[in-house]
C-alpha cells in the first residue's frame, strides 16, 4: 500500500516501488516507480516514468480512452532520457482507471500497466467553527464531514475524549447534547478518519460551542455607593450573558443618558455610570437593567451621601537622591463609630493620593502615586531626580472618593556623591572596603523595601 506524498520529485509524487525489468527477447520496459495498483486522493499531483532503453517509440495510453499525447495540461507526457513520464497535474475522480505504457524496442512490442484508484479526501464542508446552543434545550453540534472511503468520527471536549452517555450521542457524525447547560460550552474537536486496505487519512476540526442564556449577575455585586457634593462617583453593574447584554440606567423612573453630569461606559458584560454630584438630588436609587434576546435582569444600587475626606497631616521624614519617605498621621483615619468600631464604614480612609512635582513646574504636570493605607508604615515616593527641589501634597481616599489636598510641603532630594576609591595595598584594608560595600548595598536594599535603620 502506498500513501500520497511518500516519494517526491520536483512538485510531483512518484507512487509505488520499482519493479524488476521485464524482458521480451532482449527488450525491457519498467515503470519507475511502479505498483500494480496505485491509490491517491483527488486533487493531488504525481507522475510515473516509463523506461524502455533503446526504444524507437514509447506511448502512454489510458485503457479505453486512447493515447495520451499532450505535452502540457492537467494530464500530459514529458520526454526523458530512455523513457516517457506520465504527469498528472491535478488528479480527478474521473482519472481513475488502467494506464498502459507501450514501447517498440528493436522491432519488439513491450508493455507495462498500472491501475489508478482515486478517493475523495476528507472535507468538513461548511461546518461552522462557532456554533450556538440555547440553555435548557437539546442541541446538535454539526460536523458536516465527507469523504471516500467511509468516514467515522470521534469527539473531544476541552481536550478529553467524549464517550457516549445519556446526554451525549454521535448521530451521523454529529454530536447531540440533551438539555444543554452552561457547563457544555467550550472547545470541541471533531476527529474524522477514513481507511480501507489501500489508503487511510484523518483530520480534525475545532468547534467552539457558545451557550446562549439570559443575563446573570456576577456574584460580587455592589449594593451601595457613596459620594459627596462636588465630587464624582462611579457605579458599576456586571452581568454575564450570551449574546452580550444591553445595559440601561434608570433613576426616578427615567432612563439616564450621557450629559455634562452623566457618563455611561458599556461593554458586553459591564456598564459603568459616572456621576458628578452637583447637589443632594443626585443621591438615591439607581437601577441597572441588563437585557438580551432571552431575558432581562435588574438590580438597584443606592447612592448615599457621605462626608468629604478631610486633608491629612503629613511630613517628609527622609530624603534620598531619588525619593522621599513620607509619614502620614493616622488621626481621623477611621470615623467615630463608638461600639461599632469593628464594622467597616464608608468614611474610613482606605488610602492616599500623593502628587509631586519640581518646584518650577505647574501642578498640571505633577506625577501621582496611590497608596493603600498602611498603619504605622512610611510611604516611599520614588521617581525623583537628585539634588532637585520638589513640592509634595497628599489627599485621603475613602469609599466616597478623594478629598482635598493638604498644604504643600517643599523639600530637596539629596545630591548623589560618588565615593572615592582608595588604593589598597594590604589584605585587611581590602576586607574593610568589601565590608563597607556590602553594608552600603544592604542599606540600599532595605530602603527599596521601605525598611529604614
Amino acid at each position: 500500500m502506498v500513501f500520497p506524498g511518500d516519494i517526491r520529485r520536483d512538485r510531483y509524487t512518484r507512487l509505488g516501488v520499482t519493479l524488476g525489468e521485464q524482458s521480451g527477447g532482449g527488450a525491457s520496459i519498467w515503470l519507475a516507480p511502479s505498483n500494480p495498483t496505485v491509490a491517491v486522493f483527488a486533487n493531488q499531483s504525481y507522475f510515473v516514468s516509463c523506461k524502455a532503453p533503446g526504444a524507437e517509440k514509447i506511448v502512454w495510453t489510458k485503457v479505453g480512452d486512447g493515447d495520451i499525447t499532450p505535452t502540457s495540461g492537467k494530464i500530459h507526457v514529458e520526454e526523458k532520457e530512455d523513457g516517457l513520464d506520465l504527469v498528472f497535474e491535478t488528479i480527478r475522480k474521473k482519472n481513475q482507471g488502467d494506464y498502459s505504457c507501450k514501447a517498440s524496442v528493436r522491432g519488439q512490442e513491450v508493455e507495462k500497466k498500472f491501475t489508478l484508484s482515486v478517493f475523495k479526501p476528507l472535507s468538513f464542508g461548511e461546518t461552522a467553527n462557532v456554533q450556538y446552543a440555547t440553555e435548557g434545550m437539546d442541541f446538535t453540534i454539526r460536523c458536516d464531514v465527507g469523504g471516500d472511503p467511509v468516514v467515522t468520527t470521534t469527539w473531544k471536549v476541552r481536550g478529553r475524549s467524549l464517550r457516549p452517555s445519556p446526554r451525549h450521542k454521535v448521530i451521523d457524525n454529529n454530536l447531540n447534547i440533551k438539555e444543554v447547560t452552561l457547563d457544555d460550552g467550550g472547545l470541541y474537536v471533531c476527529r474524522a478518519t477514513q481507511s480501507n486496505p489501500m489508503i487511510a487519512d484523518f483530520r480534525e476540526m475545532n468547534i467552539t460551542l457558545k451557550i446562549q442564556h439570559e443575563p446573570r449577575w456576577f456574584k460580587d455585586h455592589t449594593k451601595e455607593a457613596y459620594g459627596f457634593i462636588g465630587g464624582t462617583v462611579n457605579m458599576t453593574c456586571s452581568a454575564v450573558a450570551e449574546p452580550g447584554a444591553d445595559f440601561i440606567w434608570i433613576k426616578d423612573n427615567k432612563t439616564l443618558h450621557p450629559s455634562d453630569d452623566v457618563q455611561i461606559f458599556n461593554s458586553d458584560h459591564h456598564s459603568s455610570l459616572q456621576l458628578y454630584i452637583y447637589d443632594e438630588s443626585v443621591f438615591g436609587d439607581y437601577e441597572c437593567r441588563a437585557t438580551n434576546m432571552l431575558g432581562t435582569m435588574a438590580r438597584v444600587i443606592v447612592l448615599e451621601q457621605a462626608t468629604k475626606p478631610s486633608a491629612p497631616t503629613f511630613k517628609i521624614k527622609i530624603t534620598h537622591p531619588d525619593s522621599f519617605v513620607l509619614e502620614i498621621e493616622e488621626s481621623d483615619v477611621v470615623s467615630d463609630r463608638g461600639q461599632d468600631a469593628g464594622v467597616r464604614n464608608p468614611m474610613d480612609v482606605t488610602g492616599y493620593v500623593v502628587q509631586f512635582k519640581q518646584a518650577s513646574q505647574e501642578w498640571s504636570r505633577a506625577q501621582e502615586k496611590e497608596f493603600e493605607r498602611m498603619p504605622s508604615q512610611p510611604y516611599r515616593v520614588a521617581g525623583m531626580q537628585q539634588d532637585t527641589t520638589y513640592e509634595v501634597r497628599v489627599a485621603a481616599r475613602t469609599a466616597a472618593g478623594t478629598g482635598d489636598y493638604a498644604d504643600v510641603q517643599v523639600e530637596k532630594t539629596k545630591k548623589l556623591v560618588a565615593a572615592a576609591v582608595p588604593v589598597l595595598n594590604s589584605a585587611p584594608a581590602q576586607q574593610q572596603l568589601l565590608c563597607h560595600s556590602l553594608l552600603t548595598l544592604l542599606i540600599a536594599a532595605l530602603a527599596s523595601a521601605n525598611i529604614y535603620i
